[in-house]
Parts: C-alpha cells; sequence; structure tokens
C-alpha cells in the first residue's frame, strides 16, 4: 500500500510539472471585472489622454462566459471610448511585455488593457507600460 501512495505522489507529481505554465495560468473567467461597470475616465497614451465619462454614458458588463457586453452612449467623437454598443470577447492571460507590473493582463478583442486591479467599488485597467491607457470604472448599483 506504501509503494502504491509513493507511486500515486510521484505520478501526480510528474503531471504537474510537465504542464505548460502558460496554459495552466490563462484563466478565461473575470477575477475583479465580474459584473456591470461604468467607464468613468481614461487616461495614459503618449497624447496625455484624460477623457471623463457621467457614470451612465458607457457600461461594460463582464460575463462568465467570456464575453464583455458595452453599451456606448457617447457622442462625443473627440474622447476615447474603445468600443462601440456590442459584445466583445475577453480573457485573462499572462503578463508577457510587463511581468513585474502584474502577473496577468485582460485582453478584449487581442487589445492588451493590462493589469487589473480594484475593489467591489472601483476597477482599474492599467496598460501604461507601453504608452497606453488607464481606464477607470466605477460598479453599478
Amino acid at each position: 500500500m506504501k509503494n502504491f501512495a509513493l507511486l500515486l505522489v510521484a505520478l501526480l507529481s510528474a503531471v504537474a510539472i510537465s504542464c505548460d505554465d502558460e496554459t495552466t495560468s490563462l484563466v478565461n473567467s473575470p477575477q475583479t471585472a465580474d459584473g456591470e461597470w461604468h467607464l468613468v475616465q481614461v487616461t495614459g497614451s503618449i497624447a496625455g489622454v484624460n477623457d471623463v465619462f457621467e457614470p451612465a454614458t458607457i457600461t461594460w458588463t463582464f460575463n462568465e462566459d467570456g464575453t464583455v457586453d458595452v453599451i456606448n452612449t457617447n457622442t462625443n467623437a473627440q474622447l476615447t471610448d474603445f468600443f462601440e454598443t456590442g459584445t466583445y470577447n475577453f480573457l485573462i492571460m499572462p503578463n508577457e511585455d510587463a511581468p513585474e507590473m502584474c502577473p496577468n493582463v485582460m485582453m478584449i478583442e487581442n487589445m492588451n488593457f493590462g493589469c487589473q486591479s480594484g475593489n467591489e467599488e472601483e476597477l482599474l485597467l492599467t496598460n501604461t507600460w507601453a504608452d497606453g491607457y488607464q481606464l477607470r470604472f466605477i460598479k453599478m448599483d
């Protein structure tokens, strides 16, 4: 029985070691970004963007199936708001560009929105290491 237990531990260890880190760390569901959020500010880029939105203007709803529903009623084409109204695919994947900033980044339609941080009331998506943007959201009630 003792030999069987040792064999089982060795086998499980071999399987765990042989897994590809990139594949096993890929998460297809949101961590912080679950539910409905209002996009209220976009800052950054080499142009020094600082666009502010009223809370009801742009809503992103992160779904468990790896999609985000965007409702965008912004009519000012000069403001950086990223997506028109629609449903887009997203996933959380390993941060290969700046892993010292965070272990994972959020990708939406193959666009890197960077590190995800925040709490139950505020969500930040930060990709400022490559003249990118920071998006600030507040939670909908």
